[in-house]
């Protein structure tokens, strides 16, 4: 048993070597997501992600609808919005180079919360489903529970971030409050 895990092992680290000059590889590796995977449940992930391309005010996603993925910004940049009934739109944030988003639908198989859509000409995204992530789950359990940790760091990031913005909105509110008051 030991002589199987160990050529698989070679094959592994051989073909991570061959992927040395792969965009999607080098991209993804540097990921803070993905860098504590081991090389074969990186090379699972890698194999099942997507590449998709977008040109500026392209809908990647819209609230309300049912999300079974997660994206990975590639280049370009990413707003995600909330809109009200009356067609209120309210900007959430602004993803960039390197960022994850829709990790909640992915996680969870929800319905978004907001709508993304793309910023720029030649915005890339890569996309990960929920259900390579269940798959991943099956297989590399331990590797599932990093890439868990790391979302769950992701959402308490945007979580602070939507409190800190809460916190400035009620004091501009109260502010405002006073000087009509």
């Amino acid at each position: 048993m030991k002589f199987f895990q160990k050529l698989i092992q070679r094959a592994t680290l051989n073909t991570l070597d061959e992927m040395a000059n792969d965009e999607k590889h080098r991209f993804m590796r540097d990921n803070p997501l993905l860098k504590d995977l081991g090389e074969e449940a990186y090379l699972f992930l890698l194999k099942r992600v997507a590449k998709r391309s977008y040109v500026r005010d392209e809908l990647v996603f819209k609230q309300d609808n049912l999300g079974v993925c997660c994206f990975f910004v590639r280049q370009g940049s990413v707003e995600i919005y909330f809109e009200s009934e009356e067609k209120n739109k309210t900007v959430y944030t602004i993803k960039k180079a390197g960022a994850l988003f829709g990790e909640i639908s992915a996680i969870h198989k929800t319905y978004r919360a907001a709508s993304a859509k793309a910023l720029e000409n030649d915005t890339e995204l890569f996309v990960l489903s929920s259900f390579d992530l269940e798959d991943l789950q099956k297989q590399y359990p331990s590797d599932y529970l990093k890439i868990l940790q790391g979302i769950t760091h992701t959402i308490l990031d945007v979580l602070d971030e939507t409190s800190r913005k809460l916190r400035l909105a009620e004091k501009a509110n109260e502010d405002l409050t006073k000087r009509l008051g």
